[in-house]
């Protein structure tokens, strides 16, 4: 599992970086992306991060509506 922190490490890693952009992801915060494959238990296991990732490949717009998806169902648990 990774914390943020140690996702946070990884974008000095030219490894991950280099993935990030195959996935056409530029990622200079990784706090929305961990927030998004986070379950809210803090950590992101490899089978989120992979599930996460197949949904977000390609184009920013599919990230940008990951994001706004995961912001949309916080605040509704906070309404409820």
């Amino acid at each position: 599992t990774l914390s943020i922190q140690e996702m946070q490490d990884a974008l000095t890693n030219k490894i991950f970086t280099e993935y990030m952009e195959l996935l056409e992801l530029k990622i200079s915060d990784v706090e929305p992306l961990f927030r998004v494959l986070d379950d809210d238990d803090g950590r992101v296991t490899i089978k989120e991060f992979c599930d996460g990732m197949k949904h977000i490949k390609g184009a920013a717009r599919s990230y940008d509506a990951m994001l706004l998806l995961h912001e949309q169902y916080q605040i509704k648990a906070l309404c409820q």
